[in-house]
């Protein structure tokens, strides 16, 4: 029944005992991790992972390549067609590493993980950055923590289109002296 199911902020992992111990502590230490993030594109010598190394993965490496930090990536399969795909989108420098493989070591030269959109909660690396203290954010908080100025978001299943271009028009109408960009993802 409904008692049975996990809270929606709940992924089912329990690898961080300080998660489980004392939930207020692993909140500040989450929390002085994300302050410590740039915001505005000052990523220049940052040491991050990329986890997943599909479309948007490889957009990340490429957006962190432009901001001068350092990036590695990371994905459970690495085959031929991910090593041609980050040699036609520039990022032949790159040399991937299994991610399952030692995910432990891995995450200790890291200070942040972004994870790709495909990759499970649970994944062992980023449950391995959890208890590393490594700061673990989304492609999509990357994105973000780039740009300058505010960003209006709009999430969820059905209505997106519609949402962002009423919110677009009406910002657009009402500002003389700012401008809005629509994007999609």
């Amino acid at each position: 029944g409904e008692q049975d199911r996990d809270p929606v902020l709940d992924r089912g992992r329990h690898v961080c005992p300080s998660l489980d111990f004392n939930p207020e502590a692993a909140v500040r230490m989450m929390v002085r991790g994300l302050e410590l993030l740039p915001r505005g594109g000052q990523w220049k010598g940052a040491r991050v992972g990329v986890l997943g190394l599909g479309r948007s993965g490889r957009a990340a490496l490429r957006l962190l390549a432009r901001q001068g930090a350092d990036g590695s990536a990371f994905d459970d399969r690495i085959d031929s067609a991910t090593l041609d795909a980050l040699h036609d989108e520039g990022l032949g420098h790159v040399n991937p590493e299994p991610a399952r493989d030692g995910s432990a070591a891995l995450v200790q030269e890291l200070d942040v993980l972004v994870v790709s959109p495909g990759v499970p909660g649970n994944h062992p690396m980023v449950a391995a950055s959890e208890v590393a203290g490594v700061v673990v954010i989304s492609e999509l908080e990357l994105a973000w923590r780039c740009i300058r100025g505010d960003v209006i978001a709009v999430t969820g299943t059905n209505g997106k289109s519609t949402t962002v271009t009423l919110i677009h028009d009406f910002l657009e109408a009402r500002s003389e002296e700012h401008t809005s960009e629509l994007q999609s993802h």
